[in-house]
């Protein structure tokens, strides 16, 4: 037999084999599938639905574990995702979806110690040594005496190490402008299909499982149902949480619209920007309402020699005098109204007086009461304390309950260092597309800084990423123009 002939039947040897590979392969998972499929069927008829649910995202998370250590950037947008869509989940079965994206952040973490790739150029800036100041202050108030539970300061440090590794996770992934590019184009993207179902829901109805959802409790009832329409809050957790997500959204869009981009992709920023502030509108979060002026007002003081800015800027003065002044009379008119006259306001004036009658203890108590003495989660850790189950209602009278007028000053030098560093490399910049992101990253931040004075947390999901995406980018989107970079070495 020639060679040629020796060739064509190794190759038919070989296609058999491949064959009866692929028929073993099959069959292997077509009992696989079997067996799994008796498996869950014993699990639900002896356990019940939600044992059965568990045990199939047990079964799909672990791909996911798995993926965060390998390949942090691709672990860390799946975490970003499925931190956006897990509410949807506790909608149809009530279990505690909401840990997955923390397991997730825990197995990235480990990934960043396999690599052990050196950092410590990355960690050298002053925001670094702030987060670590304020990190450091917080595992101290273990020992804080105003405190009558462990347990609170221990619920409090799950949050605490959740900053931690996420900050950690952050310095590592952000490493390129393309990579910042992909986690701001996932971000608006899945705000714009936030946006678009927060409208369908005001215009088509609530679907079945979210009216389920919201009428389920009275408290629910009480906090949607406002003036004779329901709020909408999309597929994210509660209302104010898509608000917010909506108004930093519509203002990074707005800003980026104004920046050096095709036709084409203005035409999308400014098609996303305006649906997500309809669909914000109909969110009733007089928080959020209040951020779009806020970003819009840092981004007028960076670009204030610009031509466009000044004409955007009177066109979106006219336009909110119109929506305060205009003879049009609906609900949700009427509460984005409200946002900026709160002394009208009963709910304002509530909490005026609660935090008038609490300023004698913040006096008193530079170093706070402890971690998780406030509201709800106070009475749940700290029944006995004088703390438990006050409303703070805003973010930084929390700080101030709970870690003294001492945290409050890191948490406000943290910010301002973060808003300085930002400003300082915008103007540094040479390349018009970070100088963009510069300007839109650093009006959102200021916008969610505004926010804290009226909402008592915002590092909520989906957004909290984006706010600690924030204080990695201040002081690394410099490193990536190159143009800057050549204007320092020589």
């Amino acid at each position: 037999m020639n060679i040629s002939g020796k060739k064509t039947l190794l190759t038919l040897q070989l296609t058999s084999l491949i064959k009866q590979i692929d028929q073993h392969s099959q069959l292997l998972l077509m009992l696989a599938l079997s067996l799994c499929s008796v498996g869950f069927a014993y699990v639900i008829a002896f356990l019940g639905i939600k044992a059965g649910i568990l045990l199939l995202g047990a079964i799909v998370g672990i791909p996911f574990l798995v993926l965060c250590i390998i390949d942090l950037q691709v672990g860390f947008i799946t975490i970003f995702l499925v931190s956006s869509f897990v509410f949807v989940a506790k909608r149809f079965v009530d279990a505690p979806f909401g840990i997955i994206p923390e397991v997730l952040t825990y197995a990235a973490f480990i990934g960043v110690l396999i690599k052990r790739k050196a950092m410590y150029h990355t960690f050298q800036n002053p925001i670094t040594f702030m987060v670590g100041i304020w990190l450091l202050y917080l595992l101290i108030q273990a020992l804080n005496p105003n405190a009558t539970s462990m347990a609170g300061w221990l619920f409090g440090a799950r949050g605490i190490l959740n900053m931690f590794f996420t900050y950690i996770i952050l310095m590592h992934v952000f490493d390129s402008l393309n990579f910042v590019n992909i986690f701001t184009k996932v971000w608006l993207g899945i705000a714009l299909l936030a946006a678009i179902y927060g409208l369908y829901q005001e215009f088509a109805g609530l679907p079945s499982y979210d009216l389920a959802w919201v009428t389920s409790t009275k408290q629910l009832i009480g906090l949607n149902f406002i003036q004779g329409r329901w709020r909408k809050w999309s597929f994210l957790s509660d209302c104010t949480a898509f608000g917010m997500f909506m108004a930093i959204s519509s203002i990074f869009c707005s800003i980026l619209l104004l920046g050096p981009y095709s036709r084409r992709k203005k035409l999308l920023l400014l098609i996303s920007s305006l649906l997500m502030l309809l669909s914000m509108s109909y969110s009733g979060t007089r928080t959020a309402y209040a951020m779009i002026p806020a970003g819009f007002l840092v981004y007028a003081f960076l670009t204030l020699n610009r031509k466009k800015t000044l004409l955007a800027g009177a066109t979106f003065l006219f336009l909110f005098i119109a929506i305060l002044t205009a003879p049009v009379h609906n609900s949700t008119i009427n509460r984005i109204r409200s946002a900026f006259v709160p002394t009208q306001d009963a709910s304002m004036n509530v909490r005026e007086v609660n935090r008038a009658r609490i300023q004698p203890y913040i006096y008193a108590h530079p170093f706070g009461g402890g971690l998780t003495t406030t509201g709800p989660d106070g009475v749940r850790f700290s029944p006995n304390h004088i703390l438990a189950g006050f409303p703070p209602d805003s973010g930084y009278l929390k700080v101030t309950l709970e870690t003294g007028w001492v945290g409050l000053i890191i948490v406000f030098t943290l910010y301002f260092v973060i808003i300085v560093t930002g400003i300082s490399n915008y103007f540094k910049a040479k390349d018009p597309h970070i100088r963009a992101l510069y300007a839109a990253y650093i009006s959102i931040f200021f916008a969610l800084t505004v926010a804290n004075f009226a909402q008592a947390s915002i590092s909520q999901l989906p957004y909290g990423f984006v706010l600690y995406a924030i204080y990695i980018l201040m002081p690394q989107l410099i490193k990536f123009d190159t143009k800057a970079q050549k204007i320092v070495n020589q």
